[in-house]
């Protein structure tokens, strides 16, 4: 598998495909980088020039890589929401191996390194923006759980339910 004219996206992309290949067949924290050294075809010091000690990072990598993917793919999308769905849907095999691995904090920073607060924001939009990537996560956490069997249009037609439902029982409170 080693290129030696490989460039850095290449070499990056398959030491995250090795983790992703190793964590279907042993536990996430038993991995050693060693071994995704040696599965990815690429020596240490290759890993250590893209990627720290942590491979969270090359979890983190892989899915940002696929976002932008999607994202550049989808430009005339214009329901960011929706197209998040659709992207977990189509690597629902990603996601699932992570609830797997009991790697939710994973899944969790995905989202906010995607969708959430930048520094440089007004402080308003920096709360808004946690509370809607933190309840779209419990969303999307509930559909991993449930093995992300239904489709993105299926999540999308039950939370908008959900949230008429919610306004009608407000209402009613309200009422009596």
């Amino acid at each position: 598998m080693r290129k030696a004219n490989a460039n850095s996206e290449f070499i990056k992309e398959c030491f995250s495909l090795s983790l992703i290949n190793l964590m279907k067949k042993k536990e996430y924290n038993l991995i050693s980088i060693t071994e995704i050294c040696k599965d990815s075809g690429f020596g240490r010091t290759s890993y250590y020039k893209y990627f720290d000690n942590n491979k969270d990072n090359l979890l983190f990598y892989i899915s940002h890589l696929r976002w932008v993917e999607c994202k550049e793919a989808n430009k005339d999308f214009t329901d960011e929401g929706k197209l998040l769905l659709k992207h977990i849907y189509k690597h629902r095999d990603f996601f699932l191996l992570l609830r797997k691995q009991a790697l939710d904090h994973i899944i969790v920073k995905i989202l906010f390194n995607e969708f959430g607060v930048k520094s440089d924001e007004p402080e308003i939009l920096r709360y808004g923006k946690a509370f809607f990537t933190g309840a779209y996560f419990g969303i999307i956490y509930e559909w991993i759980n449930q093995g992300c069997i239904d489709t993105p249009d299926d999540i999308s037609k039950k939370f908008e339910d959900g949230i008429k439902l919610a306004i009608a029982n407000e209402q009613a409170k309200k009422e009596n």
